[in-house]
């Protein structure tokens, strides 16, 4: 079985012990090499055919804080911004459409940041070697 929890202090101990779960594992916020391997997938399914034409370490770097759902959103959003103007959507379109998304990495900083100091205290397993641990921008 697989569980997600995103207010880990509401969470009983007894659900935090070995032989409830085999192990718990903290997901972080992707790091800049994890959104462009986020944003490939995703345009890569939308846009097989002209994905080199997108500048995706750009994206990656000017979406510091986005999750990757944050990333689909945006994606989308950029979609809607093309076919408003009767155009397939550019590098430029996504990045207006970011610029409109506040993540939820800073609207809820202080249970991110409580949920970061939590894996870095050693309660969970990382589960990338990038953990998204110190990605919160001011």
């Amino acid at each position: 079985m697989v569980a997600t929890a995103n207010n880990i202090k509401a969470l009983p101990p007894e659900m935090l012990r070995k032989g409830r779960f085999d192990e718990i594992f903290f997901v972080g916020l992707p790091s800049q090499g994890e959104r462009e391997a986020i944003f490939n997938v995703h345009l890569s399914r939308l846009r097989p055919h002209n994905l080199k034409t997108y500048e995706v370490k750009r994206l990656a770097y000017e979406t510091p804080d986005f999750s990757g759902a944050e990333i689909e959103q945006t994606l989308i959003e950029a979609m809607h911004i093309g076919f408003s103007q009767n155009r397939d959507f550019s590098t430029d379109d996504i990045l207006e459409a970011a610029s409109q998304i506040i993540p939820l990495a800073r609207t809820a900083q202080e249970e991110i940041e409580f949920l970061q100091q939590w894996a870095a205290a050693g309660k969970a397993r990382l589960a990338s070697r990038q953990s998204g641990l110190n990605s919160l921008t001011p």
